[in-house]
């Protein structure tokens, strides 16, 4: 009879434990990632449905951005200096609140509000649950981002492969995006029982107010001597090849391999799954090389394989290359990631606040591409993205 009580006292412990904690911060990536994947794959269905421009469609990938990078530095010092628990509630909330306008939207201008919305709020409950993880994390950065990254590849396969079973079994897009609510509004309300169970309080540093005022006073010096600039820029540049392309991989296919939206959703499914096996095994992998050395090869081996994914005419041989891309492209995120929180330590709500900045002017790579894409073709379009893997080459320290 006592082994029962027992049982519970353990399985509330756990519950209430630290490593539970840190499970459920890494499962917020990957509920995100599969909103973003499920987003990739129904953007052709979307554009078909609601007859979108590629110019629209650009805009719809890139105003967002802009909205959510004026909001997305004060999320981040906000994150530092208030009550962070209350913006991962509220930003869970808010994006379920977008997902149900999604679902409900029968026009561009509908997609664009509930877009615009989604963003900021992805900051406030995705970039501070990884900023937490990381305060947790002290000196293990590379390796946290690692673990984190695999969990949102699980997220970005399981959007795909939703979209191609949905339209294999004949449904729309509009319920993906009903059930994606349904689960924002399951982690709105986990997080709600962490608050109430007070596992994190009005931040993750221990400073008072008046001590991070000072901080931030010295910020400048503090990122021109941190070298905190160099793996934002970096971090941005890459992301031509992570997000970006993944954004468009399933119109490419579509438009300039012209292949059913069945069978670009199974591309983007390719890209993502071969992905996530790279992503995976760079988890032991960076616990016995140097991440910058990892970069360095990788970004060689895809400046080379993928001009031949582009010009390779024959759809198999360009599934074959799509498989190589997604692993190599493991390890760019979460190690540039990594060592700009490492930049400056016990500073990482002021770190998604500056590197938020930045991505105001990278969130206008899509609309670029899609002007590219309305007067060249996408093809040319998908060229531009050799930058990426040529700024790492250029750009990391040799050290």
């Amino acid at each position: 009879m006592s082994a029962m009580p027992s049982f519970k006292l353990n399985i509330t412990r756990l519950w209430r434990g630290p490593m539970f904690f840190v499970v459920t911060l890494l499962a917020v990536e990957l509920l995100d990632e599969l909103i973003y994947g499920v987003e990739a794959g129904a953007i052709p269905l979307i554009r078909n449905d609601l007859r979108l421009t590629y110019v629209q469609v650009g805009v719809l990938l890139t105003l967002p951005g802009l909205v959510g990078s004026v909001l997305d530095p004060l999320i981040g010092l906000l994150g530092d200096m208030w009550r962070r628990k209350v913006l991962i509630v509220g930003g869970a909330a808010v994006t379920m609140l977008a997902m149900l306008l999604i679902g409900f939207g029968h026009s561009f201008a509908a997609l664009i509000v509930a877009f615009c919305i989604s963003y900021p709020a992805s900051t406030a409950y995705v970039s501070l649950s990884q900023a937490t993880l990381m305060d947790l994390h002290p000196g293990r950065h590379d390796q946290m981002m690692a673990r984190w990254t695999v969990l949102g590849a699980i997220g970005q396969f399981a959007g795909p492969a939703l979209v191609s079973l949905v339209l294999i079994l004949g449904f729309g897009w509009r319920g993906l995006y009903f059930g994606l609510a349904g689960l924002a509004g399951l982690v709105a309300f986990f997080f709600w029982r962490w608050t109430a169970s007070a596992q994190f309080g009005q931040g993750q540093v221990s400073e008072t107010k008046e001590e991070l005022w000072a901080g931030l006073r010295d910020l400048p010096k503090a990122i021109h001597t941190s070298g905190l600039l160099r793996w934002l820029v970096l971090l941005e540049l890459s992301d031509l090849m992570l997000d970006v392309f993944f954004s468009f991989c399933a119109l490419y296919f579509t438009d300039v391999v012209h292949v059913t939206p069945a069978l670009a959703g199974i591309a983007v499914s390719v890209l993502t799954l071969s992905g996530l096996i790279g992503d995976t095994l760079l988890i032991p992998l960076l616990e016995k090389i140097d991440g910058l050395r990892l970069i360095r090869l990788t970004a060689l081996l895809v400046l080379i394989i993928y001009p031949c994914f582009l010009l390779v005419p024959n759809i198999w041989v360009k599934f074959g290359l799509l498989a190589v891309l997604g692993p190599l492209r493991s390890g760019w995120y979460q190690v540039l990631q990594g060592r700009a929180y490492s930049a400056i330590p016990g500073r990482s709500g002021t770190v998604v606040a500056i590197g938020s900045l930045g991505s105001i002017v990278a969130s206008a790579f899509p609309i670029i591409l899609g002007a590219v894409a309305e007067r060249a073709g996408l093809g040319w379009a998908m060229a531009l993205l050799i930058i990426a893997p040529i700024s790492l080459i250029i750009g990391l320290p040799k050290r």
